[in-house]
């Protein structure tokens, strides 16, 4: 590349030169530049009367620092899988067998067994102990034993537990209503009792209960 400078009738203007860089076709920065002195006479250059095709401007000769952009930081986020453990409450099935049924069966078997010891045992009006049973003081001393306590006489005896049409073993058996006797159901149609004067605690048949009450 030739080197350009200014016209030399032009005193005072700025001479240009580049060096001789034709193998990399870049112009390395002007070495000297004179200015014409302040108040001078000197003409001035006009930009469009300087050809340099081939000149890469003093500003963009001049290396901009590199701007250094702070690195991106990829923040991962760990999506921790919180592993919930549910509490269900198992809920049992439900049983084919009546429990309060078999409860009462056996309270039942535990009455007629307390029951048949005092077999022989007299009849005594307003009895209440193996001295002497009258029929509700009979019954009410059997069921005691088993934790259920049934009132004096045989009419207020009547107003506990739930009547039953059909009895099984351990219900009350009344004859009348209110009633005038109470027994103890023993099963078969067969009943436990101190029947009545002159006679004593015995199984026998059922004559003339017919009112049954489920205390158990």
């Amino acid at each position: 590349m030739a080197a350009v400078a200014a016209p030399a009738d032009a005193q005072g203007l700025p001479s240009l030169t580049t060096p001789p860089t034709e193998a990399t076709h870049v112009a390395a920065a002007p070495t000297a530049v004179s200015l014409p002195a302040i108040g001078s006479s000197a003409g001035v250059v006009s930009v469009g009367q300087i050809r340099l095709p081939d000149v890469v401007e003093a500003r963009d000769l001049v290396k901009k620092p590199a701007t250094r952009t702070a690195p991106v930081v990829k923040r991962v986020s760990r999506s921790v899988a919180t592993k919930v453990t549910r509490h269900t409450t198992s809920t049992p099935a439900p049983s084919t067998s009546d429990d309060s049924s078999d409860s009462g069966s056996a309270t039942a078997e535990r009455v007629l067994e307390i029951a048949k010891r005092y077999i022989g045992v007299d009849y005594v009006y307003g009895g209440t102990t193996p001295d002497g049973f009258d029929c509700s003081g009979f019954t009410s001393y059997v069921f005691r034993q088993v934790g259920i306590d049934l009132n004096r006489t045989a009419r207020t005896q009547q107003t506990q537990g739930y009547r039953v049409s059909e009895p099984r073993p351990g219900d009350l058996v009344f004859t009348d209503y209110p009633a005038t006797h109470v027994a103890i159901y023993v099963g078969d149609g067969m009943v436990i009792d101190s029947p009545k004067p002159g006679g004593e605690v015995n199984i026998h048949k059922n004559w003339s209960g017919n009112n049954f009450r489920r205390v158990l």
